[in-house]
């Protein structure tokens, strides 16, 4: 899928599938399998809900992937900027190198991205890398990345521009690489086993006992959105939790994990 917004106009890009393609590219540079956006335009744009999965680059050597899953760019005229809300990438792979990035973000001048309440699973070398220059501002909230071989999160700074709230990076050997300015962050579960329902199919839903449970931030930069990744309710029990998805996931129908037994027959002797 390719997005373009140019000269006023924009998207909104919502409940999409987008599965099992593959780009073949020469040697250079790739941008973005699963999804390419490009905003150049003065009107907001959004990109929500949507799923990409299981899409493949077939790269000559030395190509560079910049998004095997999505690449975002900006244009010079981005003034409003982009929301990306509730959407997973999983296994999205080049079938080269698996160099590269699961999903990257380049924000320049004065633009804005607001991303939030969204997976990143089963990828390339880096889950999600995100650059920002000339007073660009990005606030990434209530993400999950998981299963990357080499960095979780890497954010590439020219100053106090990016907040990381409420995430959880688990399964890299370096969970968040920052360089440049400040990265302002609060309330992150790295590096700590969250407790998923099935890590071996990406499925990032907490198991009882996790403790991304009702230990978020209430507040951070930005502030929460009011759903997370399943379309329920961003905050239960009065605190947020920690991850794209809010709760513990339901098994059984009658509520068993939680151990609400007033559904249960009456056994007689």
């Amino acid at each position: 899928m390719i997005l373009y917004a140019h000269d006023g106009a924009a998207f909104e890009a919502t409940g999409n599938r987008i599965i099992g393609n593959t780009c073949i590219a020469p040697a250079d540079t790739v941008f973005g399998c699963g999804v390419s956006i490009y905003i150049n335009s003065s009107e907001p744009s959004v990109f929500s809900d949507n799923v990409v999965k299981g899409n493949r680059t077939e790269t000559a050597s030395g190509t560079e992937v910049w998004g095997a899953g999505g690449n975002i760019r900006y244009g010079p005229n981005a003034d409003e900027g982009l929301t990306m809300r509730r959407n997973v990438w999983i296994d999205n792979r080049d079938l080269g190198t698996q160099e590269g990035y699961h999903v990257r973000v380049n924000i320049g001048e004065n633009h804005t991205l607001a991303f939030n309440n969204s997976v990143i699973a089963g990828g390339p070398m880096t889950g999600l890398g995100l650059w920002t220059s000339g007073g660009s501002t990005a606030r990434l909230t209530n993400l999950t990345v998981f299963d990357h071989a080499g960095t979780g999160v890497y954010i590439n700074s020219s100053g106090p521009q990016a907040t990381l709230y409420n995430t959880i990076v688990y399964g890299s050997p370096t969970s968040t690489d920052f360089v440049g300015g400040l990265v302002s962050t609060g309330g992150n579960l790295l590096g700590i086993d969250p407790l998923f329902v099935d890590p071996a199919t990406w499925d990032c839903h907490l198991r009882a006992g996790s403790s991304a449970l009702d230990s978020g931030d209430m507040s951070p930069t930005g502030g929460l959105g009011p759903f997370d990744a399943d379309g329920s309710a961003r905050v239960l029990n009065g605190v947020v939790d920690i991850g794209a998805y809010e709760g513990v996931a339901t098994i059984f129908e009658d509520g068993f994990e939680l151990g609400d037994t007033s559904d249960w027959s009456v056994v007689v002797p």
